[in-house]
Order: structure tokens, then C-alpha cells, then sequence
């Protein structure tokens, strides 16, 4: 059985992990998340997955797993 979730992460090129990467590193100073960009997405397709509306832990979830996924695929 496959893990959707995980899915999703391990699914994204270089070019799209590393531009989400970029997308938070740029919306920290700022203090939000910009509407259009990769967190927010992938955010709204594990909730899709889910069936919750808790935001926010999705959010946390997602940039966690942004960050695990780009040193486990970059730090080799």
C-alpha cells in the first residue's frame, strides 16, 4: 500500500522541491504564506487526502516534510 502523503514529497522534482524550499525561506521574514506558491498547495492536497480542515498542522506538516525530503534527496 502506497502512502499518498509521502507520495506527494518524494513526487516533486528537484525544481519544485527546491523552489518550495526557496518559497519559505523567502516568506519567513514576512510572517505568511504566499496564496499561489508550493507550500499552500501541497498543504491543500493532504488535506484534500485527509478529509480535515486543521490547517495550520497540515502546514506545519508540510514544511516539515519539504525540509526532511530535500536533505535526505540532496545530503546523500
Amino acid at each position: 500500500m502506497t502512502n499518498e502523503i509521502t507520495k506527494i514529497f518524494s513526487s516533486l522534482s528537484n525544481d519544485e522541491l527546491r523552489q518550495a524550499i526557496l518559497e519559505m525561506k523567502e516568506d519567513e521574514p514576512l510572517g505568511i504564506i504566499r496564496t499561489d506558491g508550493w507550500v499552500r498547495k501541497i498543504t491543500k492536497q493532504i488535506c484534500d487526502i485527509t478529509n480535515e480542515s486543521q490547517v495550520a498542522t497540515y502546514l506545519f506538516l508540510t514544511q516539515n516534510n519539504l525540509f526532511r525530503e530535500a536533505a535526505f534527496r540532496f545530503i546523500k
